[in-house]
């Protein structure tokens, strides 16, 4: 009778954990992810946009991300063109041809950027301007390849 007594008393206590536990785990609030949204979230916060910039601001980020997803699917394409024929005997000129391609559409991406980039400084007060010029800094300083020895 006391073995059972002791098995039912640690029972009900290891019941109680795991719902305690269950209840901590379930009910504590979602973080949001580092850095709060994405770039964009990031320069609007730092540059402390107006409402009106603000809408600006999501109308270009619209234009942009739909212009990069295009510039993404033919970078797709393209590199796909050039590898689904590996196995097959290209000639030099098909390859050259192809990478040709897919560097201009690297260009144009590049391209698509700078002026995204200047089109968010146009909407900047002179404040806003010197922010903006050393938030870009600091990042094309971090997205820098690695200096070598």
């Amino acid at each position: 009778m006391k073995k059972n007594l002791l098995i039912y008393i640690l029972l009900i206590v290891l019941v109680v954990l795991n719902g305690t536990l269950l209840y901590l785990y379930l009910d504590k609030p979602k973080r949001p992810l580092p850095g709060g949204g994405g770039p964009g979230h990031f320069i609007t916060k730092e540059l402390a946009f107006s409402e009106a910039q603000m809408q600006q601001f999501q109308e270009l980020e619209k234009g942009f991300r739909d212009n990069m997803r295009e510039i993404s699917r033919e970078a797709r394409r393209l590199k796909n063109q050039l590898f689904d024929g590996i196995t097959e005997e290209r000639n030099a000129v098909f390859v050259d041809s192809m990478t040709r391609l897919i560097g201009a559409n690297e260009a144009q991406r590049d391209a698509l950027v700078f002026y995204h980039f200047r089109d968010i400084e146009s909407l900047c007060d002179g404040e806003q301007k010197e922010k903006f010029a050393r938030i870009v800094s600091r990042a094309l300083r971090k997205n820098a390849p690695p200096k070598r020895p």
